[in-house]
């Protein structure tokens, strides 16, 4: 939990929120339930949640979150999420923690399909899906946070 106040400032900016669908937490205790939930999921047997905190590599320093999430095991198949704070965009952090987050689950967890879904206005995400080997199909009938968006963010 060291991390808890950087993940509640992260969470709570307004910037980092527009294309959320999880919403603002009210308070850090809100934030402290969440971190909790995910930690505890990490000890799931078998284990189908790896949230994860993004750090420089040089100075240690709290970047952001990045997940994966796996579906139904027969499927084999996970989905994506990263959420960075803005001092860390535009530096190929997210980008770098992505990728290694794919090798990850394909390699280790031997996947066949890892999706992410992405509000279609978030170029940013976009970007950092596409440089990191997925690729982005639209899909006009979908929608994340009430916007159109790109329903499949993937690597197969």
């Amino acid at each position: 939990m060291s991390d808890l106040n950087d993940i509640h400032l992260l969470l709570s900016l307004p910037e980092t929120d527009k294309y959320n669908v999880l919403g603002l937490p009210d308070a850090i205790d809100v934030t402290k339930k969440w971190v909790e939930e995910w930690i505890s999921a990490q000890s799931m047997e078998p284990r189908i949640s790896y949230t994860l905190c993004m750090a420089h590599r040089d100075t240690n320093t709290f970047a952001g979150l990045i997940a994966l999430v796996k579906g139904k095991a027969n499927y084999r198949i996970a989905e994506v999420w990263f959420k960075t704070l803005p001092t860390f965009w535009n530096q190929g952090y997210t980008t770098e923690a992505l990728g290694e987050l794919l090798r990850f689950g394909f390699t280790d967890l031997n996947l066949h399909r890892i999706e992410a879904g992405c509000a279609a206005e978030n170029i940013a995400s976009i970007k950092v899906l596409e440089k990191a080997g997925c690729r982005v199909r639209y899909n006009e009938n979908q929608t994340c946070c009430g916007q159109p968006a790109f329903n499949a963010g993937f690597r197969d």
